[in-house]
Formats: C-alpha cells, structure tokens, sequence
C-alpha cells in the first residue's frame, strides 16, 4: 500500500482510545484499510492524511447510519466493502473521494440502498 498504513494504525489506535465504540479495534482498522485501498487502487496515490478529530468522528459514525426518517440501521466492517466499491463507482459533482465525504451527510445511506438493501 502506498499510504504507510502502520504509522496510520498507530494514530488510529488513539483516537480509538478516545472513543467508545461499539467495534472491536479490527473491525474499525479493517473499513480504514479497505477504503484506503480502493483510493490507491482508483488514483495511484495515498489517501490523504486524517487529523485525529476526523478520525474519531468517523470511528463514531461507522457502526451505524441514519436513514432518511432518523432511524438508525445498524452496519458491521462485512456490510462496508460493497458501500466503498459503490461509492467510488458513483459519479458525484465536485468529489475528491476523501473518506470524509463518505462519511458525510447521508453518502452511505444511500450506497446502502443501492447495495445492501
């Protein structure tokens, strides 16, 4: 992987220390990790880097999304391998593909309906 993943990992460790999640540490590096490589595979290039406060936010948002009556539906790590292909094959205005837009809004409401539901 071209992202230095370890060192990565590391910071992830923190912030998932700030935080109390309701995923093992595994599940929550293993979503980093696969939308990480998808970037790499789709752009030849790293991800950018995260600031640990997004990092967090987005360890806080992952187990679970709002659908469009603020109900929530539980995901698990398995679910977010088909919502991060659908996401990049989803032509979007004005998108860098940063996993914070992926987290963002209601993005993966809609990559769940598309995929999983």
């Amino acid at each position: 992987m071209l992202n230095d993943f370890e060192k990565f990992e590391e910071v992830l460790r923190i912030a998932y220390s700030r935080v109390m999640p309701s995923w093992a540490f595994d599940e929550v590096c293993s979503v980093f990790s696969e939308y990480f490589e998808e970037y790499e595979a789709r752009y030849s290039r790293a991800h950018p880097n995260l600031r640990i406060e997004q990092i967090i936010a987005i360890i806080e948002k992952m187990p679970e999304l709002e659908d469009e009556y603020g109900r929530g539906i539980e995901l698990s790590c398995e679910d977010y391998g088909g919502l991060i292909k659908q996401h990049f094959e989803t032509a979007y205005r004005k998108c860098n593909y940063n996993i914070n837009h992926f987290f963002s809004g209601k993005i993966r409401l809609y990559r769940y309906l598309e995929v999983l539901y």
